[in-house]
């Protein structure tokens, strides 16, 4: 299977069908494998390298083929990002065997990716804490999970700064604690939101900037996310859309909201699941 998506602009309009016509439709074809119990297949997937949105489509599809490579073993799918076409199609033609899922093939040689371990001593780590700015204001989406509480915590505590936290969920008597707790140390806005309109976040942002009296945001963390395991055999289109909602269409939300702020960190945050894969 071949993918060309050509065009260097990241557009929402290009991207949706981007997943509309390519991943949702390979993601149709597992499933109906899968179905009718055809096995021993190798589904290679190329890209070229030159454009951001080929970059990101390779990207979610390997997340996808390492979570396929457990659950149904005898479906391989595999990606290669490539720079030149008549070289790979050479090699594709060779018949040759892929261990391993992900790969860039350039200048008629082919990468597999590696995974490096990397230890942070402590000078590293308090030089990295220096960025983050004292009594500043920062944007937290999810920022009363579990994740996103925890880090919150961080920041007021040891910066004393200003949050506005961002949630699809109504404020019940935990969250309300939780916001209490936070107060102690800065101000705390919570406000309702999908990150489904980059409009109605450009609103929320300007009355959270007034109710704290400030001019700019200093960072943003994007911890929103929604959690909807189960086999990709039993899986609809409507989960797959409803997971990617918040993180995919959430960043770019995010991104045209925030496109005047002064930002010092973007900082988006994914599970170790897109890294590995996962059952379900």
């Amino acid at each position: 299977l071949i993918f060309d998506q050509k065009g260097d602009q990241l557009h929402n309009l290009t991207l949706q069908k981007v997943i509309n016509t390519k991943i949702f439709s390979i993601f149709e074809i597992i499933k109906e494998l899968s179905k009718n119990k055809i096995n021993n297949i190798e589904i290679v997937l190329v890209f070229p390298i030159q454009t951001n949105l080929n970059y990101i489509a390779a990207s979610a599809f390997n997340g996808f083929a390492k979570t396929l490579n457990l659950e149904k073993p005898s479906l391989r799918l595999l990606t290669i990002q490539y720079n030149d076409f008549q070289s790979l199609i050479n090699l594709l033609l060779s018949n040759p065997t892929f261990q391993y899922l992900e790969y860039k093939f350039f200048e008629n040689t082919l990468y597999r990716k590696n995974i490096l371990q990397k230890f942070i001593d402590q000078d590293e780590y308090k030089k990295s804490n220096k960025n983050f700015i004292n009594r500043g204001t920062y944007l937290i989406t999810g920022g009363l999970g579990g994740i996103g509480y925890l880090l919150a915590q961080y920041l007021v505590k040891n910066y004393r700064v200003n949050l506005i936290l961002w949630g699809r969920s109504n404020l019940d008597e935990g969250r309300k604690r939780k916001i209490e707790l936070l107060s102690n140390y800065g101000k705390v806005i919570y406000q309702k939101t999908s990150l489904n309109d980059s409009y109605e976040l450009k609103k929320l942002l300007v009355n959270a900037k007034e109710q704290l009296s400030i001019r700019n945001i200093d960072g943003v963390f994007h911890l929103a996310g929604v959690n909807n395991d189960s086999y990709i055999i039993n899986k609809s289109i409507q989960d797959f859309e409803q997971v990617i909602e918040a993180k995919l269409w959430g960043t770019i939300n995010l991104d045209e909201a925030l496109e005047n702020e002064n930002l010092k960190h973007f900082v988006l945050f994914s599970s170790i699941i897109s890294i590995f894969g996962n059952y379900g």
